[in-house]
């Protein structure tokens, strides 16, 4: 199943939420702001995906970040 890792607080993250409601694709929806666990799950996305490398490098968030089977991407377009 996708995962979509972001926040509540975050208008890139509500956005991408709708579209893949709109496209009724399922996901679970892992909120870095709701707990630490969720953070720690994040933050080892974040450190250890290539996607990220130019994020890290310009000290950035990254959110959101969709997760499959396959693949870890920050590009919404690659799931729809």
């Amino acid at each position: 199943m996708l995962k979509v890792i972001g926040s509540t607080q975050c208008p890139d993250t509500s956005e991408a939420l709708k579209k893949l409601d709109l496209k009724n694709i399922k996901y679970e929806f892992i909120d870095i702001l709701d707990s630490l666990e969720n953070l720690k799950t994040y933050l080892k996305v974040r450190d250890t995906q290539n996607c990220y490398d130019v994020v890290r490098k310009n000290h950035g968030i990254g959110i959101p970040c969709f997760i499959t089977e396959d693949k870890t991407t920050l590009e919404i377009t690659e799931i729809l």
